[in-house]
């Protein structure tokens, strides 16, 4: 008798479930919207990402491709509908003409459990505007300019390692360009010398690549805490586990506190940002401010943004440079062209100067190609804060809707980049379409740190180039296969190896 009841009681489960998920996958259909057939009850369009057996690139490239014709989709996440944006236009609407509508990503963080979170790319609404305003200053150009001469010693000193290895004919360039991406992190935003005895950076670094450790289990949690939210607080999972959250705390305290007793002025993101808190606490003490005011610069956002400083900053600019670094390899014309600009600049200036670095065109259009083919993010998303009506079209997206801009996509697209999977660094001699180049995101929620990725990667690369020929290899990967368990970032399995064939020495005596 209870297993009959039991077996009954789990039909209508059963049941209930299926009708509910089916209700829910006739959202689209309901507001006349094309959109993509769910692949798997309950898991919609994600089931293949969710168990890592597709990267986000691939997924939502198949959805982009299914509707060539439409400047905008519906899928679902689970039973939850989403709109892909297709159309630059559009695309432009959204990130700049109507930010107002689409201020937030979607990603929401449990800024109580997971104290390091409470950065700018997860605050949402007035307390990211604010705190975005405080800390545009600290990437101003006059601050990149002073932070020329630290990232130069960085690369001076990846260029010493390069050379211990130079007789070896394969190279993982990217566990060379993660210490140098480290070591400039740690110097502009700690002002610790990369060759200080207890330089952390390595450290550091261990903390971020366990971050970034590609898992199909980190893979699910990070969908999680996108989609169901909810249930990741349910669990209490944490982004950073405590002992590194302490780790890193504890070491921007020791940090300010020796900067107290040395009274030492310095100019990098730390300094920047330690003084927003003092000033807040100063307007406080005046009463200038509530001290319960939400948009009040404490401690805990100053932990927060350093930490994002280094999570956002190591991957994706180092990433870009072996990326870039991987296709001067297999086109050696291109790199030819880059080497000879790089080497007539410095040359004219004496030295890898600031102003030699604005003067690189061609290598800025390299970097741009670069950018444009291996997007460091190949997908960003916005929520509507309200409703929101597509212009040209009957539609309204309700408050909370949640939008998907597949920058890999447009940025692979053959109507806005002909032939996309060539490496043409001359398509930037010409005016891009708005709306279809995105490699820092676009609008006001642009991504901060962009100029300063930029200049680290074109320090690196210029130095890099001047002294050495960057070859193919026998492992050299053409083309790469990319880690599917790796939720979001394109990361290549295996890594990047490459040949390093040093210059003659006259060629790097023409250019020091």
């Amino acid at each position: 008798m209870l297993f009959a009841v039991l077996i009954v009681l789990l039909s209508a489960i059963v049941a209930y479930f299926y009708v509910f998920c089916r209700r829910a996958y006739g959202y689209w259909k309901s507001l006349g919207v094309p959109y993509e057939e769910p692949e798997c009850l309950f898991f919609g369009s994600s089931f293949n990402l969710v168990f890592a057996r597709e990267t986000a690139t691939d997924v939502y490239q198949k959805i982009y491709n299914s509707h060539s014709r439409e400047k905008f989709c519906g899928f679902y996440h689970m039973t939850r509908p989403h709109l892909l944006i297709r159309s630059p236009e559009l695309v432009e609407a959204i990130t700049v003409k109507d930010f107002s509508y689409f201020q937030n990503r979607h990603m929401k963080a449990n800024t109580e459990l997971d104290e390091l979170s409470a950065h700018l790319v997860n605050l949402r609404d007035e307390q990211w505007r604010v705190t975005r305003h405080k800390m545009n200053p600290t990437f101003s150009s006059s601050k990149l300019k002073h932070m020329h001469g630290q990232l130069t010693d960085c690369a001076d000193n990846l260029v010493e390692r390069l050379a211990s290895v130079e007789k070896s004919t394969e190279v993982n360039i990217g566990d060379f360009i993660r210490r140098y991406g480290m070591d400039a992190l740690c110097s502009c935003a700690f002002g610790i010398d990369a060759e200080a005895p207890n330089n952390p950076s390595a450290t550091i670094l261990g903390v971020v690549r366990r971050i970034f450790e590609p898992s199909r289990l980190m893979a699910f949690k990070r969908f999680l805490r996108t989609e169901l939210d909810w249930f990741f607080t349910l669990l209490r999972w944490r982004n950073v586990p405590v002992e590194l959250e302490k780790y890193f705390k504890n070491l921007i305290d020791e940090i300010l506190e020796h900067r107290e007793k040395q009274d030492a002025g310095r100019v990098d993101f730390l300094q920047l940002t330690n003084d927003l808190v003092k000033n807040d606490l100063l307007l406080i003490r005046d009463g200038q401010l509530d001290k319960d005011d939400p948009n009040v610069f404490t401690k805990k956002l100053m932990y927060a943004n350093e930490f994002v400083f280094f999570l956002a900053g190591l991957e994706t600019t180092t990433s870009t440079i072996c990326y870039t670094l991987y296709e001067l390899a297999l086109n050696t014309g291109i790199q030819e062209e880059a080497y000879q600009e790089i080497k007539r600049i410095v040359t004219k200036h004496g030295h890898l100067a600031h102003e030699a670095i604005k003067e690189m065109t061609y290598l800025s259009h390299v970097l741009s190609e670069s950018l444009r083919k291996y997007p460091p993010v190949p997908l960003i998303s916005r929520e509507a804060s309200k409703n929101y009506k597509i212009p040209e079209t009957d539609i309204t997206l309700p408050k909370g809707m949640v939008v998907f801009i597949p920058v890999h996509s447009i940025q692979h697209d053959p109507k806005y980049f002909p032939d996309p999977y060539e490496f043409k660094p001359e398509r930037f001699t010409h005016q891009i379409l708005p709306g279809s180049y995105l490699p820092f995101g676009d609008g006001p929620r642009k991504c901060i740190g962009a100029r300063f990725a930029e200049l680290e990667a074109k320090i690196a690369l210029s130095k890099i180039l001047l002294e050495y020929t960057v070859t193919r290899c026998h492992k050299t990967e053409v083309p790469l296969t990319m880690d599917k368990r790796v939720a979001l970032l394109a990361t290549p399995k295996g890594g990047i190896w490459l040949g390093l064939e040093r210059r003659t020495k006259n060629q790097r005596e023409d250019s020091s």
